[in-house]
């Protein structure tokens, strides 16, 4: 099930990919990991409440060379992008600065993975131009 984070902090089946900014899941990281770390029984009603964590496949477009874009994952967007920006990864600090296009939020980490070796495949930039620009 593809999900994403909607400005008004509630969960809500949308799209496979929407468009973004970094305001739209402030704080959100923060919460999930509070609530995964809390000794909550996992129970049918708790309903999607119960798995709060949340892993992301995100694009990126670099500001300085257009045509250069990034696709990752990560279960802490926010920081991610931030991580980006601030230079700390070799290959992206070359096209600092980073603007986020777009993101997709899945609840299970292998379904993430392999959304995201998708993109990384030749089919990247097909289905980027059909969803995404």
């Amino acid at each position: 099930m593809v999900e994403r984070l909607v400005a008004n902090e509630n969960v809500a089946s949308s799209t496979l990919v929407t468009r973004s900014s970094p305001e739209s899941f402030r704080g959100w990281s923060e919460r999930a990991a509070a609530l995964a770390k809390a000794d909550r029984p996992i129970g049918s009603s708790y309903g999607w409440q119960a798995s709060l964590v949340m892993y992301y496949v995100y694009l990126l477009k670099s500001r300085s060379r257009p045509t250069q874009t990034y696709i990752g994952s990560t279960c802490d967007l926010r920081e991610r992008v931030k991580q980006r920006n601030e230079g700390r990864s070799p290959h992206t600090a070359k096209f600092l600065p980073w603007t986020l296009l777009a993101y997709v939020a899945f609840a299970d980490e292998q379904t993430a993975i392999a959304f995201e070796r998708y993109l990384k495949s030749g089919s990247r930039r097909a289905f980027i131009n059909r969803h995404v620009m």
